[in-house]
């Protein structure tokens, strides 16, 4: 009888991942439905457009003035317990403004602070989460990963307004404000019992070679050393090492640009579809829902496929079709009878190339930066991607009332185009350059580990030919035959 063979499970680090990305996910779909809530009573409360300002800037500027602390923080201390203390923090002013509203106390002031507070931990915990997914998952799985947490993300950005609609007809608003106190304890629970592998600062000869080229990149007079004094000379150390890396710089440069010219298509969404198909509340909720629904499918099928071998090429691609997507709809606006098929059916074609652009600029990023730099790297990023849709409401929203909505998404899916091929010669070029400093610095470091007296294999070689040219034999050589004296015995 054949011995029974204990069946393998999954991987420590796939069920370190798993747990960690699904305790987030419930963090984020209670977070999704008070964010909700929050705007909703301000709306119901003032029916004011400055109300909305005020609260959409509560919401977003916060967490771009802490981010690039917050990355500095990220790679000095235990990344999951910032998650977990920002976790926290937003939790406890979520439970106060609750229990304030559970005893009539009730303003809209509070609204505003408690937005600001929740900002600011939102602020805190991207940045970290971000660079603790590398930590945890090697290298050739990041695409995957990364495509589930896009997935994860999109979803609760898409049940979030349906799920408030639904639990703001049977529970008043502190009830919705426990819904989040709940999930934030479940994430923050999972994070306490959950282990994650240590992080160290990777020196050049352990680095990959892509990485490892980034070693050089920075200047000689900057402390490279993982626990740096001040948070300021962390802070400048970081935003040094982003702009001397041309990769990640010009990376960064177009990933911001494409994001900006890529707004229109979401905050002008109500006035485009009102201006051009009526103003009838189902119709911006299927658009809404056809965006996301879109967003998860094209996160699902990155995670499904896992792996992409060039991905400069697979940004570049989604760019050029990001762009086509905008451009069809500036078109479509111009038709006398557009339909409204076609306007949702664009819209989930774009959603469903997102997940392509930002998944792989997240990799090559996580990729190409040191591990000990990852948390202020990202804090760009996530300012980048979170001051996005307030720069494209400056730009744009007074533009729409001037010129119609369908000339700005022509004009900005052209300029999203050229951007794309403007990125076609920027980020090669770059990621060549890194290459050969990564060659460079893994010589050097492996140069740097052979004791003087041993030659290398380069010397090694030209030693041996030079003695077969010259027909001696070579007494540095060890272990070299006398072949001649071999030949002469036969």
């Amino acid at each position: 009888m054949r011995p029974l063979q204990k069946k393998e499970g999954l991987p420590n680090w796939e069920k370190t991942i798993i747990w960690f990305l699904a305790g987030q996910g419930i963090s984020q779909l209670g977070s999704g439905l008070v964010q909700f809530a929050l705007i909703w009573y301000v709306t119901i409360q003032t029916n004011s457009g400055s109300s909305l300002m005020v609260i959409t800037i509560a919401s977003f500027l916060p967490q771009l003035t802490i981010a690039l602390f917050a990355g500095v923080w990220a790679d000095r201390f235990n990344r999951r317990w910032i998650i977990i203390l920002a976790d926290a923090g937003i939790a406890f002013a979520t439970l106060v403004i609750a229990l304030l509203f559970i005893f009539g106390y009730e303003h809209v002031w509070q609204i505003y602070l408690v937005s600001a507070i929740r900002s600011l931990g939102g602020g805190v915990q991207g940045p970290a989460v971000t660079a603790t997914i590398p930590q945890i998952v090697p290298r050739e799985q990041l695409v995957r990963y990364n495509g589930i947490q896009s997935t994860i993300g999109n979803t609760t950005q898409l049940l979030s307004p349906i799920l408030g609609g639904a639990v703001m007809a049977f529970l008043p608003m502190y009830g919705i404000f426990f819904i989040d106190v709940a999930t934030a304890a479940i994430a923050i629970t999972i994070l306490i019992f959950l282990k994650t592998p240590k992080r160290y600062a990777e020196s050049p000869s352990t680095l990959s070679a892509s990485s490892a080229a980034a070693q050089p990149a920075v200047s000689s007079d900057i402390d490279l050393e993982p626990a740096i004094d001040s948070n300021l000379a962390s802070l400048k150390e970081g935003l040094t090492y982003i702009r001397e890396s041309e990769l990640i710089s010009r990376l960064m440069l177009i990933y911001g640009g494409f994001m900006v010219l890529l707004s229109p298509t979401i905050i002008l969404m109500p006035l485009y579809i009102g201006r051009n198909f009526g103003d009838e509340a189902w119709r911006l909720t299927v658009a809404q829902s056809s965006l996301f629904g879109g967003m998860m499918l094209g996160g699902l099928i990155v995670s499904w496929i896992g792996k992409f071998k060039n991905k400069l090429n697979i940004v570049q691609f989604a760019g050029f079709m990001l762009a086509l997507t905008s451009i069809a709809l500036g078109l479509l606006g111009t038709l006398s009878s557009p339909l409204f098929l076609i306007f949702g059916a664009i819209a989930f074609a774009a959603g469903t190339i997102v997940p392509f652009y930002t998944t792989n600029v997240t990799v090559l990023l996580q990729e190409e930066t040191p591990p000990d730099r990852h948390g202020r790297v990202f804090a760009v990023l996530f300012m980048i991607g979170s001051a996005a849709i307030p720069a494209g409401i400056v730009l744009f929203g007074p533009l729409a009332n001037l010129i119609p909505i369908e000339a700005i998404m022509f004009i900005t899916g052209s300029l999203q185009l050229l951007l794309v091929f403007m990125s076609r010669r920027m980020l090669p070029a770059a990621k060549e350059e890194l290459e050969i400093k990564a060659t460079a610095g893994i010589e050097s470091a492996f140069a740097a580990t052979m004791p003087a007296n041993t030659p290398s294999e380069v010397e090694h070689e030209t030693r041996i030919n030079d003695s077969g040219r010259m027909g001696k034999r070579d007494p540095g050589l060890p272990g070299q035959s006398d072949d001649r004296s071999r030949g002469n015995g036969r």
